[in-house]
């Protein structure tokens, strides 16, 4: 198990799950791709010094109008709190965001040619929230 609280270093940590035909690659900032045997599914370019291709997901407080994301990546925040943790079968990130905890969940099925993913929020206020989430991937399905 590898746990990276600091997505904004210079060293971008990257962790592949895949099922033999189904990969995807994330990196600790949120970063990454999926591929099926050899199509690309989302859009990847070479470039060490930028992580900002990838499955993202914006959240945005209706009361206030304040948006982040679910990893660091793509909005290059870290709120109070950020851990993006590699494990053998799964990727995980926690932060923290306007007491708003944010988990998300990346695997990859060993049976079929999918990933999943999941977001968990959960209010740690003691006030009500009202929240929108909008999800993005370029899809580029491309041999």
């Amino acid at each position: 198990m590898r746990v990276i609280t600091n997505p904004s270093s210079g060293e971008i940590e990257t962790h592949l799950l895949s099922n033999d035909h189904y990969h995807v690659v994330v990196s600790s900032a949120g970063g990454g791709f999926s591929r099926w045997g050899g199509v690309a599914i989302t859009r990847w370019r070479e470039d060490v010094t930028r992580d900002n291709h990838g499955i993202f997901c914006y959240i945005r407080d209706l009361e206030n109008d304040v948006v982040w994301s679910n990893t660091f990546q793509p909005k290059k925040t870290i709120g109070s709190g950020y851990e993006a943790i590699f494990t053998q079968s799964r990727a995980e990130y926690r932060r923290i965001d306007n007491q708003i905890e944010t988990y998300t969940q990346i695997s990859v099925s060993p049976e079929d040619d999918i990933e999943l993913r999941r977001i968990a929020l959960t209010n740690r206020s003691e006030e009500p929230r009202h929240l929108e989430l909008t999800s993005y991937a370029e899809v580029v399905l491309e041999a």
